[in-house]
């Protein structure tokens, strides 16, 4: 493989993926012993930035221009239109339909079926967001200037770390 891999996930001790630049997408069926090349529809030019599992061969993976694709397989990867031009640097589901996405400019996405429709959340910031992690039904998510946003209901600012504000 001759480009650089940025992230990685397992569903399961046997289903994994594997994303990075040059739109690649690996996935692997026997625990890691063999890795194939998935295929992407669209547009492939982008470097994929992280990948999540939503279920057992039910992935997302986000990355540069806004771009997000999914599978049920692994083996062939659809886009699904973000409605962000703004690069994503992260994704996390919660559980098969509930997941999110966030990037650059304080974008914060969300999808409820699954990955393959996205909307925008309102989000506090305009920094870049990095990761999105959640805990039961409380997320976070991290970025850029100290960011750390909490979600409840919806995002906000949390704890002693905030954006500055000019």
């Amino acid at each position: 493989f001759h480009f650089l891999l940025l992230d990685g996930a397992f569903s399961d001790h046997n289903a994994g993926a594997i994303v990075g630049a040059g739109g690649t997408i690996l996935f692997t069926m026997d625990s890691g012993l063999s890795w194939q090349k998935a295929s992407l529809l669209g547009d492939t030019a982008i470097r994929l930035n992280a990948v999540c599992f939503a279920g057992h061969e039910t992935a997302c993976a986000v990355g540069t221009k806004g771009r997000i694709f999914y599978a049920n397989g692994l083996r062939l990867w659809r886009p699904a239109d973000s409605g962000t031009k703004a690069d994503l640097n992260d994704i996390c589901f919660t559980d098969v339909s509930d997941g999110w996405a966030v990037g650059d400019d304080g974008t914060i996405l969300r999808t409820r079926d699954g990955g393959k429709t996205w909307l925008d959340v309102v989000s506090p910031v305009t920094k870049r967001l990095e990761k999105i992690i959640f805990v039961g039904g409380r997320g976070f998510a991290v970025g850029f200037g100290g960011t750390l946003l909490a979600y409840d209901a919806e995002f906000k600012s949390s704890g002693s770390v905030r954006e500055k504000r000019n």
